[in-house]
This record gives structure tokens, C-alpha cells and sequence, in this order.
């Protein structure tokens, strides 16, 4: 979408190659799955750097971080900055938003303010008022999360120098759905099996899936939600085993499964 399509207040930023304006939003917020806020701020942090001068960033907790020392420090440039962006994370645990609204009202033009939270309500305070001076983005329906999967799939194969061939990229958009911190992890593997062939086929895909299977992180879910304390923990165990670096994906899908259940509970 082009910025002069969006909502809210905007910051102006000057190229330096030529007189046109670049304007980004003063104040964002992400909503949902993890690893696509991830993305989002990278992709934030590229732009700006690409049309600004050099950028300073910081990362700010709200449960370990007092939101007013925050802004204090948004209206003013640290020593030799010329642009700054916080990301402030846990944003659901914010409860007064009186000083934010007054700072957007007139946001310094040195800051950006980048919100993101795992989840809030569409009509939550927070949301409202970003709305209202910023931008707000949701990662969660399954359309978006099918979309952005997808996405992130081609990307990490193009950067891989791979291909797809006929009928894998139907099947991996098929998996797609599934928490995109999880297809890394997959991707991660499937590259590395494919070894030094270009193309990735379907078949590639099927046997790499088959193998999988063997010690699938669906079991893991299966043992807990079915109450198997005990086979959920060796198959956590042949899981880690295999990959400690797979814990924080193993992490994401977990969360996707619990809250696709969660969901299901309430609508019934």
C-alpha cells in the first residue's frame, strides 16, 4: 500500500538524492504472530535506512520499561543521532495512554515508535488510538498468515539460490498455515537435504516430510492435548535432540496450535 494511502500522522523524511518526500508513520503497531512482527520491524528498519541518514535503535519491554521515560527520551536525539526508532515490545501490558496521546498529537520528526504485542483486541484502547495517529497491522487470520508464510518461503528459498519445481510450491503453500517461525526451521532443513540440486521438486518435498514424520513436532501436540504426559516428553526430547536451536520455532508452532484450539473453544 502506498503511504500516501495510509492513516494517521506521518513523519517527513527527505531524500538525499533529490527533493521528493518520503513520509512513514510516526507510530506503528503489529499485532500477532511473532516471528511476522519480526519481519515487520525489519522491514520498517530497511526502508528507513535506505531513504534516511544513519539510524540509532533501541528495544524497550513494557514490563521492565516505564512507557514515560520513553517518550521523554522520543522528543530529543541522542548525541550524533539523526534518526532514532524504538521497538517496544509486550504492548498489551500497557494501561495508561494518556501521555502517548499527547505525544502524538505532535510526535518529535527524529522518532519513530514501533508497538508490537502477540495479540490485543481490534477495539483495545491502544489500537484505537494508534489507528488514529498511525498505522495498525493484524498477522491474524489465516489468509494473512497463509500470505505472509508464503512469502517468507519464497524469500528464504530465493536467498538459498533455489527454485521450486511443478507442484512444490502448491505443497509447501499448503503448509504454509502453519507458524512461519516453524516453516524456518522446516525450510532450514529441507535446504540443507536438497543438497547441491538448484530445484527443489515435489518430490524432494514428500520424502523430506516423510522423514520428518518419524519424530513429527504434530505428535508432540497430539500427546499433550490427548493428556500423555509421558510420550509427549520423549518426543520433546527426540525433538530438541535433534536440533536445540529448533526450541524457539518449536515454541512458535506450539502457540499456534494451543490458540487455533483456544479459538475453536470459544466460538463453540
Amino acid at each position: 500500500m502506498p503511504p500516501s494511502a495510509l492513516p494517521g500522522t506521518w513523519l517527513t523524511v527527505s531524500l538525499k538524492t533529490g527533493d521528493m518526500d518520503t513520509r512513514f508513520p510516526a507510530v506503528f503497531l503489529a499485532c500477532g504472530e511473532s516471528f511476522l512482527t519480526e519481519n515487520r520491524w525489519n522491514s520498517f528498519l530497511s526502508e528507513l535506512k535506505a531513504e534516511k541518514r544513519e539510524i540509532t535503535t533501541q528495544v524497550f519491554h513494557v514490563s521492565d520499561s516505564d512507557l514515560d521515560l520513553i517518550l521523554a527520551q522520543a522528543r530529543g536525539l541522542s548525541f550524533l543521532a539523526a534518526f532514532q526508532a524504538f521497538r517496544i515490545k509486550e504492548a498489551e501490558k500497557l494501561k495508561k495512554l494518556e501521555n502517548l496521546e499527547r505525544y502524538l498529537e505532535n510526535p518529535f520528526e527524529g522518532t519513530f515508535l514501533f508497538f508490537e504485542s502477540n495479540g490485543l483486541a481490534k477495539d483495545h484502547a491502544l489500537v484505537k488510538l494508534i489507528s488514529k495517529k498511525g498505522q495498525v497491522q493484524y498477522f491474524d487470520t489465516a489468509q494473512e498468515n497463509k500470505a505472509s508464510g508464503l512469502a517468507f518461503v519464497k524469500q528464504k528459498l530465493k536467498n538459498a539460490g533455489k527454485v521450486l519445481g511443478p507442484g512444490a510450491s502448491e505443497r509447501l503453500e499448503q503448509m504454509a498455515e502453519i507458524s512461519p517461525s516453524f516453516m524456518d526451521s522446516f525450510l532450514e532443513k529441507l535446504i540443507l537435504y536438497s543438497g547441491d540440486e538448484k530445484e527443489i521438486t515435489q518430490e524432494t518435498v514428500e520424502m523430506f516430510h516423510e522423514k520428518m514424520e518419524d519424530t513429527d513436532t504434530f505428535q508432540l501436540t497430539n500427546a499433550l492435548f490427548s493428556g500423555k504426559a509421558g510420550q509427549a516428553l520423549i518426543v520433546l526430547k527426540k525433538l530438541l535432540g535433534e536440533d536445540e536451536k529448533d526450541l524457539i520455532p518449536l515454541l512458535g508452532f506450539l502457540h499456534w496450535q494451543i490458540r487455533r484450539i483456544w479459538v475453536g473453544r470459544v466460538l463453540f
